[in-house]
């Protein structure tokens, strides 16, 4: 027997089959993922800090200190050591800060190692600046810090590099980690040592 079609189907289509997505393969997932770049000079320039003004900021970070913020700074992504200078640069008046300066100051060791290099002292400035902006309290040792070296308006920006530590033989000598000079040792008749205080 023959079907025959009545018309009451004619000029209807069958809908197409939906078609189910399926999710990315990984790794070829086309999210992107935002990161966000650090603070700019500019980005800080509602924080004031005492004695910007006419750069006398006390510090109260050590040389090693400064110099483990500016190594993870830089280890973020999109900072460049070229675009940090720059940014320290505008945080102080009397001294241009350039790469080279930042470069030279990541070489030295010690607690007081290249204090009088420029991005020791507008590198404080800037985390200090960032801390603030961020309401983050202050370490144990920055408080440890604030009491050795208050009194004296903070810590040294001169570095060690000419200076001589006045001693008597038999005794020695050691930065502490605050960067303040320890003598030990048993002094020995014979006369005083002139050493450099270079540690």
């Amino acid at each position: 027997m023959t079907h025959k079609d009545d018309g009451a189907n004619k000029g209807k289509r069958r809908a197409p089959a939906s078609k189910k997505s399926s999710p990315p393969k990984d790794g070829n997932s086309k999210d992107t993922v935002t990161v966000e770049k650090p603070p700019s000079a500019a980005d800080l320039a509602d924080i004031t800090v005492e004695g910007e003004g006419d750069d006398s900021v006390p510090i109260f970070d050590t040389c090693d200190d400064v110099r483990k913020k500016i190594r993870d700074h830089l280890g973020k992504p999109g900072v460049k050591q070229t675009t940090f200078a720059r940014d320290l640069s505008e945080l102080v008046r009397s001294e241009q800060v350039q790469a080279r300066h930042i470069s030279k100051f990541l070489t030295f060791k010690g607690p007081r190692g290249s204090g009088h290099n420029p991005a020791f002292y507008a590198g404080y400035m800037y985390f200090e600046k960032l801390r603030t902006k961020q309401g983050e309290k202050k370490s144990a040792k920055r408080e440890r810090l604030e009491d050795a070296w208050k009194a004296d308006g903070g810590f040294p920006r001169e570095g060690t590099h000419n200076k001589r530590l006045l001693m008597v033989k038999g005794e020695t000598w050691s930065y502490d980690q605050l960067g303040q000079i320890q003598i030990s040792g048993h002094p020995r008749g014979g006369g005083i040592n002139m050493k450099p205080a270079r540690k």
